[in-house]
């Protein structure tokens, strides 16, 4: 179900990215002068903006929910949120396909490295670092630029 869902929710971002939204959300992002001379309700953008961020933060909130069968204001503590920061950093916060791969990433590296029990935390920290330092925009971002297109 929760594979279901972030295929959705993929495949909804990266339509709107296309979309007449998409280019005005990111004319917004770039600069708000400029998008209002070009014609774009601004308040109204930011309120789609908002609108869609509230969709999608409610089905994670949702199948969290559905998941553990409860949920409490601890699960959303500052730990929680440096994760989702740096799930979005490393993946590539420009970049649909890059959150998906950081959240994979840091979900996974974890449990990888745990044969390396004493260090774990050291090579984790190792490989963020060298992402960080040699692919500056983020994984796919960074891979992209070198290698070839994939959907941003």
């Amino acid at each position: 179900m929760a594979a279901a869902v972030l295929l959705l929710g993929v495949w909804g971002a990266l339509n709107l990215r296309e979309s007449a939204t998409g280019r005005a959300l990111r004319a917004l992002h770039d600069s708000e002068v400029a998008a209002r001379v070009m014609g774009i309700d601004v308040a109204r953008a930011k309120g789609r903006a908002f609108a869609l961020s509230a969709v999608y933060a409610s089905v994670a909130g949702s199948l969290t929910a559905l998941f553990n069968g409860f949920v409490n204001p601890g699960m959303a503590g500052f730990m929680h949120s440096i994760e989702l920061v740096t799930m979005t950093v490393l993946g590539g916060a420009g970049s649909v396909v890059g959150g998906v791969v950081g959240a994979a990433l840091l979900t996974i590296l974890p449990q990888t490295l745990s044969v390396f029990r004493d260090y774990e935390m050291t090579v984790l920290g190792l490989v963020m670092m060298l992402v960080m330092i040699f692919l500056r925009q983020g994984l796919v971002p960074g891979l992209v630029a070198r290698f070839g297109r994939i959907p941003r």
